[in-house]
């Protein structure tokens, strides 16, 4: 069976506890699996990049031990949940075997930054789908002084990014007016989903662009329309993902 990995997945296999680790890998065993483009441009945009951002937090600290202490308030940390998160289990992942001197931690994130991620992206992997060339899976490790250059993340409306986001949502306009349509009976429940119903709505009647917030807003949609057809999706937000694999005619996976 082929099975689609969605980013959820590919970021738990690499900074998951060992229990979400060991039934990923489970899972996974015996099957043919894929990923695509933006799942990889979203992969580079939370886990390598909160990755710089601990990098540059440790870098400025004397100590690993102070920089945890200071990391709910650094720039680029603070009031993001979800990116405290990550940094937390990356954290955990630099002290398993505990404290170790601050140079050598700076530079297991530095391997991690340049090849060790992007190599856990792709192992196992048999295919990686593009359709939508996200500018962002295209971002290679650049030095800029003591940390690296970000630029290459960067996704707004005044100047959009080379991509194929915007003919790749055109090529499945049938595909996501019907998708408008049925997001319309379940939407009230769930905010994510009413911002990227709200979002395609103005996209298909081109009065708004797919980039900047609007692509982030519908980064499930776009990945939910890579997956193949034959590759059910493997995810572990299945809130956002079921109602879209129902309204595409996609399969999620469910592990048993």
């Amino acid at each position: 069976m082929r099975l689609f990995l969605e980013t959820s997945v590919q970021v738990d296999r690499v900074i998951g506890d060992r229990d979400t680790q060991g039934a990923i890998l489970r899972n996974c065993r015996g099957c043919t699996l894929v990923s695509s483009f933006r799942v990889l441009g979203e992969f580079i945009d939370t886990l390598i990049h909160d990755t710089v951002i601990l990098h540059r937090l440790i870098a400025d600290s004397p100590s690993v031990g102070e920089a945890l202490r200071r990391f709910s308030k650094f720039p680029g940390l603070r009031f993001r949940p979800r990116r405290q998160q990550r940094a937390i289990a990356l954290f955990g992942n630099m002290t398993e075997e505990g404290e170790a001197p601050r140079e050598e931690v700076l530079a297991r994130l530095e391997r991690m930054i340049d090849w060790q991620l992007l190599a856990r992206f792709h192992d196992e992997l048999s295919h990686v789908v593009n359709h939508s060339d996200c500018v962002k899976a295209r971002w290679k490790p650049q030095r800029l002084g003591a940390s690296y250059d970000m630029s290459g993340l960067r996704c707004v409306k005044e100047n959009p990014p080379d991509c194929r986001i915007a003919p790749f949502l055109e090529e499945q306009r049938l595909t996501l007016e019907s998708l408008v349509h049925a997001l319309g009976r379940v939407v009230a429940r769930d905010k994510g989903l009413r911002e990227a119903r709200a979002a395609l709505q103005k996209v298909l009647a081109g009065t708004d662009v797919p980039f900047g917030t609007n692509c982030y807003v519908l980064a499930d949609t776009i990945i939910a329309l890579e997956a193949p057809d034959d590759a059910p999706i493997y995810t572990t937000n299945e809130r956002h993902f079921r109602p879209l694999a129902e309204a595409i005619g996609k399969k999620l996976f469910s592990p048993q």
